[in-house]
């Protein structure tokens, strides 16, 4: 029933094999389901989505859901957490404890390896550096379908580094210093 709605808040139009979506749809899953299901018709040279996203929910009543969901959580310590809304955005700040149960059990694990991304100081703040990211992590998922691969390391070049890394989920791990895991399935995720 949430798809058919969907779909009525939907327009596309059609110029020389290229399909513009627009209209407005509750979750991002539907922005990307419309934009896949397009792109696969036959003679579609390339899609513009310009769906937006507009939740029903208040941010304000999704904070008070996942403070709800911390209060019941035994692992993880409620009190480390702060959320926060920022006009139609929820942030969640602090760490958590039960990190750690996001690797593997096993304590050699295959894993892939990036190599140090870095983006010319005169095209900083472009959004070339998260491109480059994307682009990394989805050509790992891929391989990691045909050589087993648990997660992604990457060695952050320097302390002032590490926040863009964790900010796509990437963990510290503790023993080396600036080195960071992000679990393969968090990574199936980024690209669902």
């Amino acid at each position: 029933m949430g798809c058919i709605r969907a779909v009525e808040k939907l327009d596309g139009t059609v110029s020389k094999g290229w399909v513009t979506l627009q209209g407005e749809v509750e979750w991002q899953y539907q922005k990307q389901d419309a934009e896949r299901v397009v792109r696969r018709l036959s003679g579609v040279e390339g899609v513009v989505n310009l769906i937006n996203v507009k939740p029903r929910v208040t941010p304000s009543e999704i904070k008070q859901k996942i403070e709800q969901a911390l209060l019941r959580s035994v692992e993880t310590d409620a009190k480390r957490i702060k959320v926060e809304t920022q006009g139609s955005k929820v942030i969640l700040k602090g760490t958590v404890r039960s990190w750690a149960k996001k690797l593997p059990k096993y304590p050699i694990v295959p894993a892939t390896l990036l190599g140090r991304l870095a983006v010319s100081v005169a095209f900083r703040g472009w959004g070339h550096g998260a491109m480059l990211l994307m682009d990394a992590l989805y050509r790992t998922l891929q391989h990691s379908r045909e050589v087993a691969s648990a997660g992604v390391i990457v060695d952050a070049k320097d302390a002032a580094a590490l926040p863009f890394y964790t900010k796509y989920g990437f963990l510290e791990l503790p023993r080396i210093e600036r080195r960071l895991f992000l679990p393969m399935g968090t990574v199936e995720q980024l690209f669902r």
